[in-house]
């Protein structure tokens, strides 16, 4: 499962984009992108605590439990 980085949309697989930048022949430039908008994402992880999608590093593992920022907050406060 993947985030985009932009808008947030949670996908299963990226899309491929093709830009030609005007050229009649390739190579052509190719990429992976959202579905929705083509940004860029990444592997999307799951807090374990409120079940919210979110993208980059957790905030910490406690007992193998997936942490997000928000409920890590909650808990400090």
């Amino acid at each position: 499962m993947f985030i985009c980085l932009d808008c947030n949309y949670i996908f299963d697989e990226p899309k491929m984009y093709t830009e030609t930048h005007g050229l009649p022949y390739p190579p052509y430039e190719t990429w992976g992108g959202c579905p929705k908008c083509s940004g860029a994402y990444d592997f999307a992880k799951e807090c374990d605590v409120c079940g919210r999608c979110f993208a980059g590093e957790y905030v910490r593992i406690v007992d193998g439990t997936i942490i997000c920022s928000n409920c890590y907050e909650i808990e400090e406060g």
